[in-house]
């Protein structure tokens, strides 16, 4: 047997419809990706209270003004674990 922990389609509709309803509405800071360090330290460290948001329009202005010598790493593949220390 299988099952969810978060409930299936019907029951996110109906908590988004819920949220809706009543302005509820997550909390977050928006950051650009320059940022995306400082953001994991503060995550780290406990420092944080909201969701951080990654301004994609930052990433596009990065990678445009880094030029074509810019070194690019192929995202993992769904479900990959990276970054684990050996144990």
């Amino acid at each position: 047997m299988a099952g969810s922990l978060i409930g299936g389609v019907a029951d996110t509709r109906e908590v988004l419809d819920l949220c809706a309803e009543h302005g509820i509405r997550p909390e977050i800071q928006v950051i650009a990706i320059a940022d995306i360090n400082d953001a994991f330290d503060r995550l780290k460290h406990n420092d944080v209270r909201f969701r951080h948001v990654i301004d994609m329009e930052t990433l596009k202005a990065e990678s445009q003004a880094s030029g074509p010598d810019r070194m690019y790493v192929e995202a993992p593949t769904r479900g990959d674990v990276v970054n684990r220390k050996p144990a």
